[in-house]
């Protein structure tokens, strides 16, 4: 009899610990509602570190990005509590929190809060680049609602058209390329009967009105794994601020690429057409990969012919992955513009050369190091070049010629390198390192 009492015990504890494990209260800190209605006693989770505000969100923690954000919840000051950096760090990390709520009306409709405003969702695609999905909706009254203004709609309704557009000139690029390859390398562009450049006008124009039809798409969101940084910093400086400081962040030293901001910066005119909208800088990506679209054709005609530089040119003005790259604000987009630059001067200065060709081609490569600092390996390879061929013109030509290549290979050394070189002493000056690539990850 003890027996079966002790088993009924073990079996009644064990049924009230699982309950404990398996049913959390309700304020526990895995409860999906971020968002708490006026008068509810339930309220998130909000924990502090040194620089920033995080919220618990099912186990998580979520960075509010800015105080629009932690207004539009409706967080409080007095929620947020103080606890050592250890017991932060065994939190896991979530995605950043950077828009509202998501709140659900009585007729149904859903709305996102975002910088203070509520926005209709019209389509599902509204949600992901704002790290939200409809599993955080909440049930919201009618003076919930009322308290936020409406702004425009978000997302966009599923269209075929621009698929079947981009197929279809596709195919138009390939008929293209096989229509023109009878002309002689020798004629190059002006070679091109009608048809020619018509076509490739066709093509241009059609590839860059998709471009950005698409950069458009999302005109509220800077979208992309590291823009909110870049434009965060580029914005720093479109304020006013001075190059030889930081936002809070530090993003000119933590971010991938400390040209990238600086380059949004040079090009922020192009936000005065968008009211100063991100958008903006997605148009101006546009038109640089049209640029690189121009510059990979004469690539191609160079390296090869002028066939082959057609072709190069018609690939990357309907490459699928420039295509995707003109919608975001990345840096990739101008690297790979730096880069082919330099190689295309740099070709240009073996044909002709002329030094103007080798500036320019050392400019481009030096931008590209600040862009990336791995572009050593390119620079490096081309700088090795002109050594040696200055090195063999010793016993081969007068000594003329061979200062000539000397002078021409310190000349390319010092404009590779010297924007990577004043990059760091701005980084002595304002952090005092001699910083010449990214911080971030602990790079």
């Amino acid at each position: 009899m003890t027996r079966r009492y002790g088993n009924m015990l073990l079996a009644a504890v064990f049924v009230v610990v699982l309950l404990a494990v398996a049913v959390p209260p309700a304020n526990a800190d895995d409860t999906p509602v971020l968002f708490r209605p006026p008068g509810t006693e339930l309220r998130p989770r909000l924990i502090r570190s040194m620089e920033a505000v995080y919220v618990i969100d099912r186990g998580k923690r979520r960075w509010i990005v800015s105080p629009q954000v932690f207004t539009d919840y409706r967080f409080r000051e007095e929620w947020i509590e103080q606890i050592p950096d250890d017991d932060l760090n065994r939190i896991g990390l979530g995605p950043d929190l950077v828009a509202g709520p998501v709140l659900r009306g009585a007729d149904g409709r859903m709305w996102i809060v975002y910088q203070g405003s509520r926005h209709v969702v019209v389509a599902d695609d509204a949600f992901p680049p704002l790290a939200l999905s409809r599993s955080d909706v909440v049930d919201a009254t009618t003076d919930v609602l009322d308290s936020y203004p409406v702004a425009r709609p978000f997302g966009n309704q599923v269209r075929t058209w621009p698929v079947i557009t981009y197929l279809l000139t596709v195919a138009f690029a390939v008929i293209y390329a096989v229509r023109t390859a009878h002309l002689s390398p020798r004629h190059g562009l002006a070679g091109m009967d009608m048809f020619g450049w018509a076509g490739l006008l066709a093509v241009g124009g059609v590839m860059v009105a998709l471009r950005t039809y698409f950069v458009t798409l999302y005109p509220w969101l800077p979208d992309g794994a590291d823009s909110q940084a870049y434009s965060g910093a580029a914005l720093h400086l479109v304020r006013g601020n001075s190059i030889f400081s930081e936002d809070k962040y530090r993003s000119f030293i933590g971010v991938t690429s400390p040209l990238y901001p600086l380059v949004l910066w040079l090009i922020s005119p192009a936000l005065w057409f968008t009211n100063g909208n991100v958008v903006g800088w997605k148009l101006a990506q546009v038109a640089l990969s049209v640029v690189l679209a121009a510059y990979t054709g004469v690539l191609g005609t160079r390296v090869a012919n002028a066939q082959i530089g057609r072709v190069a040119a018609m690939t990357s003005l309907c490459s699928p992955v420039w295509f995707y790259s003109a919608e975001l604000i990345q840096y990739e987009l101008v690297f790979a513009l730096l880069l082919v630059m330099g190689v295309v001067h740099f070709l240009a200065y073996q044909d002709e050369a002329s030094p103007s060709s080798l500036a320019a081609s050392a400019a481009s490569w030096g931008f590209a190091l600040v862009c990336q600092l791995k572009a050593v390996v390119v620079v490096g390879s081309f700088g090795a070049m002109l050594a040696w061929q200055a090195f063999r013109s010793r016993n081969r030509s007068g000594l003329r010629i061979t200062a000539h290549r000397w002078v021409m290979v310190l000349i390319f050394s010092v404009l590779a390198t010297s924007p990577t070189i004043l990059w760091g002493f701005r980084n002595v000056i304002t952090h005092g390192e001699f910083i010449v690539g990214s911080i971030g990850s602990g790079v």
